[in-house]
């Protein structure tokens, strides 16, 4: 991306060059016939610019009193004047000095209505049921020279509060986003198969999820924007449930609990015990998990002033906060295949993770337009961030909490760490304009995650069950891919 920007630069300031020189031979000469200052019949094109990922407006000025040679106030047929009748030609309009890579100011010069691109087509429809002020959505012609300043025609600033002041833009978008688990504990087996896992964690993991997105933002200056941004995935809870009666042996339990121990009323017996073991089946198990993302940035956006060309570039800096939840909840039954009707011989293992991301990010998005109404894009992000885990682990029953068999302390682990994390993000996709003030977009996007804490990853080995009251560890070292789809529309005014 930098090597388009540094191509762009020096391209740019060519182009410059080559009409900073065009402009010197015969500059106010006398012996060029005159005919009134420049800028009679001319048609300011005035251009509202948004960031890329949004459709673009543009306003045309026409001075309805500009005298013709048709109704008798200039004549058809001047004669020249000499050199010292002639007055200063009048001040060329210079486009907002915003800062140009590699270059000043350009100087842009009216001239007329942009001629439209591709043999005639314009920039998307009527908005809104109604005609486009020009008929060309501010886009310029593809063919036009960036030497001259222009784009197929005269893209103007000079009513900037006008223009670029008053700018809003907004979009809502649908996800269908899936994710990737961390791994696959196994959970249970029948004694007549030992080695054959028949219950482990990923029989409840739900893949994919739908959410929403809204944002929203406002050009603050021709080269400067802000957005905000909000998106957030709502799967519903997946549940996995198996008995006894489905094997010959005994269901078992593969995660080794003798540390810890449970008394249901009628004496304390190990936790084990209760999960299942070889010689005395378990009698059901249920499995629910369930996860959660919640999103939300603030953005300030470099975007670009006069678009040269059928490609356009946007950066972005910003904050951005990111929120996983992650749930796990693993039932037993000890006395029947009915889960509800004798709590005190049902025991959960419950596990429930909060990962919130604090951070700074960098981004940047290319449009190209393959036709006048028609683009597609590419972006990315990347930040570093603090990550605030909240973990939180109990096993119980309806008797009470599980315990330690040698510190006697319950089975409760409440831990809040902080942990460094990075985030990365790229989406691509393509955008329809529909109007001037409407487009419909999609893609695809995918954000990984590093340095984050997940359910299965914080169940202990076995021979740490009876410590881990005393002392807890929480595990976020682990990866996360979140990917989907994206689809909506947007709008400015």
């Amino acid at each position: 991306m930098m090597k388009l920007f540094a191509k762009g630069s020096v391209l740019l300031s060519l182009g410059l060059s080559a009409m900073a020189t065009a402009q010197q031979p015969n500059w106010n000469s006398p012996n060029q016939p005159y005919y009134g200052s420049p800028g009679y019949g001319q048609v300011q094109r005035q251009v509202n610019q948004y960031p890329g990922n949004y459709p673009r407006v543009a306003r045309f000025q026409d001075d309805e009193n500009i005298p013709s040679p048709s109704d008798g106030q200039l004549p058809s047929n001047p004669e020249p004047i000499s050199n010292s009748q002639v007055s200063p030609l009048a001040t060329p309009v210079h486009s907002n000095p915003s800062p140009v890579y590699g270059s000043g100011p350009i100087h842009e010069y009216a001239s007329g209505v942009p001629t439209p691109a591709y043999g005639g087509t314009v920039y998307g429809g009527p908005a809104n049921g109604q005609p486009c002020d020009s008929g060309n959505c501010g886009v310029g012609d593809y063919g036009g020279s960036c030497s001259s300043g222009t784009c197929g025609g005269a893209i103007q600033y000079a009513n900037y509060g006008n223009a670029i002041g008053g700018s809003w833009f907004a979009g809502a978008y649908g996800l269908i986003m899936g994710r990737t688990d961390s791994r696959n504990v196994n959970l249970g087996y029948s004694s007549d198969m030992p080695s054959t896992t028949v219950f482990r964690t990923g029989d409840a993991f739900q893949e994919y999820a739908g959410g929403g997105e809204v944002r929203f933002g406002r050009c603050i200056s021709p080269c400067w924007a802000f957005e905000v941004v909000y998106w957030g995935l709502f799967p519903d809870q997946s549940r996995a449930t198996t008995f006894n009666s489905n094997y010959s042996g005994m269901l078992s339990s593969s995660i080794g609990f003798d540390n810890l121990l449970y008394d249901n009323g009628t004496g304390a017996n190990t936790v084990q015990t209760f999960y299942g073991t070889p010689t005395r089946a378990a009698q059901a198990y249920r499995l629910t998990r369930s996860w959660e993302v919640q999103n939300v940035e603030l953005n300030l956006l470099r975007i670009p002033v006069n678009q040269c060309g059928s490609v356009n570039y946007e950066l972005l800096a910003g904050v951005r906060y990111l929120k996983l939840n992650d749930g796990f909840i693993w039932e037993t039954d000890y006395t029947n295949e009915m889960f509800g009707d004798d709590l005190a011989n049902e025991l959960c293992y419950h596990i429930d993770i909060d990962n919130q991301l604090l951070g700074f990010q960098l981004g940047g998005r290319m449009d190209y337009y393959v036709k006048p109404n028609l683009s597609v894009h590419l972006g990315s992000k990347l930040g570093i961030y603090n990550n605030r885990v909240s973990h939180f682990q109990r096993i119980y029953g309806g008797n009470g909490n599980a315990y330690s068999s040698t510190s006697g302390q319950d089975y409760v682990i409440d831990e809040r760490v902080n942990k460094v994390a990075f985030l990365g993000e790229l989406f691509a996709g393509a955008s329809y304009d529909i109007g001037c003030r409407w487009r419909l977009t999609g893609g695809y996007r995918a954000v990984s995650l590093c340095g984050v804490a997940l359910t299965t990853d914080q169940i202990p080995r076995d021979r740490d069950f009876g410590t881990m009251p005393t002392m807890p560890v929480t595990n976020a070292d682990s990866c996360l891919l979140l990917h989907g789809a994206y689809f909506g529309a947007e709008f400015v005014w």
